[in-house]
């Protein structure tokens, strides 16, 4: 399995889990889905597949947030569940 799929997976499993709790809405950044799939000693991941995976997973009425200040390269998505 690629990392892009191993991320859009970790992406779908907790969009998942947010509906079953009844959450409406899900904010989700690259860094802590890198840290969450590949363990904080594994390398993280190629941050561009985290991004590419982000992004796959989007639909139309889910919205990209602006980088923070010094995290430009971060993505940021508030997902509609």
């Amino acid at each position: 399995m690629s990392m892009v799929e191993e991320f859009r997976g970790y992406i779908r499993r907790t969009k998942s889990k947010a509906a079953d709790q009844g959450v409406t809405r899900l904010l989700l950044d690259a860094e802590g889905i890198r840290l969450s799939v590949a363990g904080a000693h594994a390398g993280y991941g190629p941050a561009a597949d985290c991004r590419q995976a982000m992004i796959a997973e989007a639909r139309i009425e889910d919205e990209f947030l602006p980088p923070r200040n010094g995290q430009a390269a971060n993505l940021t998505v508030l997902y509609k569940i």
